[in-house]
């Protein structure tokens, strides 16, 4: 009986180079894109620091240049309607109206960076203990605003990556260009004229409901609510809250899903690579140890 010839493949080694090479590649992209991520923080970080540095002399000067364009007499305004003349002149003199333009300018602007904002037209309280009053209820609304977006621009943008190139995708693109697009202040009256006005499901206006109190520690109703167990605090200030938030974090979910959908896009292209090349190296493999085993059986 003739012996059958086998012949033994060898590993090619053009695939294991291509492997390497791929290999490779990526290591260097990622650290070149890594280098460049950081040069960019660092040039943008030195950049907006020296923007702040002189942010403050540039809205100083354009608030005190705006107090002095508008018509009218701030004393007399101050005064009100029906104050005397000599009255007006006292205020004038007590805000330092009557000095220099350069010398109103220097201590105006040495007091707003002392924190002395002087006092509220509306409320007559110091300008700065109603900021601070209404400092909780702007925190809570940027919380909100931030979470809503940061969920549903993550989720959105995933599954426009997922469905790629499909008409999901097409749409949720479409919808992402106008949210880019579309004013803040427009979008929350279109959100008014509809949820407000036609369908009644949200309150118009307010913090809470006119004579309802949240008491907490924080100055957030919706989370004092929770903290203290006041469950109808909580809804009511909830309900006042989801318009606003909703309507602040429209540009930040398009931005946020385009992001995710690009990054998504490029995750799943990497692994199909990766995988691609773990296929090629298996395949290789099975034939180097297939054609060892035809070896050992011909030869035995």
């Amino acid at each position: 009986m003739k012996r059958q010839a086998y012949r033994l493949v060898p590993a090619s080694r053009r695939e294991r180079v291509t492997l390497l090479g791929d290999e490779v590649l990526a290591r260097t992209g990622q650290f070149v894109s890594g280098a460049l991520t950081v040069a960019f923080i660092a040039a943008f970080t030195s950049y907006m620091f020296l923007r702040i540095v002189d942010l403050p002399y540039a809205i100083a000067l354009a608030v005190f240049v705006g107090l002095h364009v508008v018509p009218g007499n701030v004393a007399q305004q101050i005064a009100g309607a029906h104050a005397t003349p000599a009255e007006i002149q006292r205020i004038t003199h007590q805000l330092g109206l009557d000095k220099p333009i350069y010398v109103q300018f220097w201590d105006y602007f040495v007091k707003v960076l002392h924190g002395h904002f002087g006092t509220s037209l509306r409320t007559r309280d110091p300008v700065i203990q109603d900021i601070a009053a209404a400092f909780p209820l702007t925190l809570q609304l940027t919380i909100a605003a931030f979470l809503i977006a940061g969920f549903f621009g993550v989720w959105v943008g995933t599954l426009a990556a997922v469905f790629r190139n499909s008409i999901f995708d097409n749409a949720i693109m479409t919808l992402i260009l106008v949210g880019v697009s579309m004013p803040i202040f427009w979008t929350g009256i279109m959100l008014m004229l509809f949820f407000v006005v036609d369908m009644q499901i949200f309150p118009l206006q307010g913090v809470l409901t006119a004579g309802a109190t949240v008491a907490g520690p924080t100055g957030m109703p919706v989370l004092d609510g929770l903290l203290t167990g006041n469950m109808a605090g909580f809804s009511d200030a909830l309900r006042h809250l989801v318009l606003p938030a909703v309507t602040l974090s429209t540009y930040p979910i398009a931005f946020i899903a385009r992001m995710s959908r690009a990054a998504m896009v490029d995750v799943r292209e990497e692994g199909g690579r990766v995988a691609g090349a773990r296929v090629r190296d298996v395949e290789t493999h099975q034939e180097v140890t297939v054609s060892a085993k035809v070896v050992l059986l011909a030869t035995g």
